[in-house]
């Protein structure tokens, strides 16, 4: 009994299969050596605040420029205005490395005033 000869499709899709299995296994590689296991750095970046009824919105952005992804990521938004200061978290679930999320945080004073400072910091998170 002799078996029936591939014809040149089949050897394509072999080939492209091939090329894609090889390339994924590079990729990963590559990935896995030079990223490592280093931890979650995470870096807050406050955007312009503006007005929004009797509130002041104030965007934020954080991104994981580290090795490793970040979940429960509480950050401390303050907000120091003519001695008075103003506090509020934000919460993220998950910071996956590489990526950046968005959120904002409300205060009740006004952030645009000369005298005005705003301040974010990262407070806790874990590793996932």
């Amino acid at each position: 009994m002799s078996l029936p000869q591939k014809n040149w499709l089949e050897w394509s899709v072999f080939a492209l299969g091939l090329v894609l299995l090889f390339g994924t296994l590079s990729y990963l590689t590559y990935a896995g050596i030079t990223l490592g296991d280093t931890a979650p750095q995470l870096r807050v970046e406050l955007g312009d605040p503006s007005a929004l009824d009797d509130l002041y919105l104030v965007p934020i952005t954080v991104t994981n420029s580290g090795g490793a992804a970040a979940a429960n990521v509480e950050l401390l938004v303050e907000l120091n205005a003519d001695g008075t200061v103003e506090r509020t978290n934000l919460q993220i679930d998950l910071i996956a490395r590489g990526q950046s999320h968005e959120g904002a945080v409300f205060f009740s004073q006004d952030p645009n005033l000369a005298s005005a400072q705003l301040r974010a910091r990262v407070v806790a998170y874990v590793l996932p």
